[in-house]
């Protein structure tokens, strides 16, 4: 005999959260600029973290940093 699965109920709520912003620097003029831009806003949001994954979200933060650094250094 067929076993039924049982069906369960969902909420068709959604809950919005209100999300900041960030203060970005002046619009880069090229895609190497959006891309150094982008990483260090990354790393400052890594940075930030708290808690248990502090000590390799401050690791993979200073090796975007790093990158940033290496890509800016080629645009030039």
């Amino acid at each position: 005999m067929a076993k039924k699965k049982a069906e369960t109920a969902v909420s068709e709520t959604i809950e919005e959260t209100a999300v900041s912003e960030p203060a970005l620097t002046p619009q880069p003029r090229n895609i190497i600029g959006s891309a150094t831009e982008h990483m260090r806003l990354a790393a400052a949001m890594l940075r930030s973290k708290g808690g248990a994954h502090a000590e390799s979200c401050a690791f993979v933060a200073a090796e975007l940093e790093r990158r940033a650094d290496q890509l800016e250094k080629l645009n030039e």
